[in-house]
């Protein structure tokens, strides 16, 4: 049926779109500068119910080599993450890379982009 097919075209069209908006802002997370990722990872370490002296933070290779052995008064780990940070709390884990936000909220996200774009 023509009509089907061409719902389906414009539906991959949109997906493709959302798809594309996804990666751009990706890319511009990625590429944040120092301040805005500070206020990223002090943002995430607030978010933590319970802070204590336990906590650890993964950060990408180069802003580690920026910072050093501390960030706001909290260790920076030997270990680094792709994108965004990490942040250990003993035993628990906070996962904070930028992929895996994206993930996370991706249904969410493309709903925002489609409507955004095409309303």
């Amino acid at each position: 049926n023509a009509k089907l097919r061409a719902r389906d075209m414009v539906l991959f069209a949109k997906q493709g779109i959302v798809t594309n908006v996804l990666n751009r802002v990706l890319e511009k997370l990625e590429n944040l500068d120092e301040e805005r990722y500070l206020e990223f990872v002090g943002n995430r370490i607030k978010q933590i119910k319970e802070p204590d002296d336990t906590i650890e933070v993964l950060l990408t290779k180069g802003m580690k080599q920026k910072v050093g052995k501390e960030v706001f008064g909290y260790k920076v780990s030997e270990e680094t993450v792709s994108s965004g940070c990490s942040i250990k709390v003993g035993e628990l884990f906070y996962n904070n890379e930028f992929t895996t936000l994206l993930d996370f909220y991706k249904e969410d996200l493309e709903k925002e982009i489609l409507e955004r774009i095409f309303t």
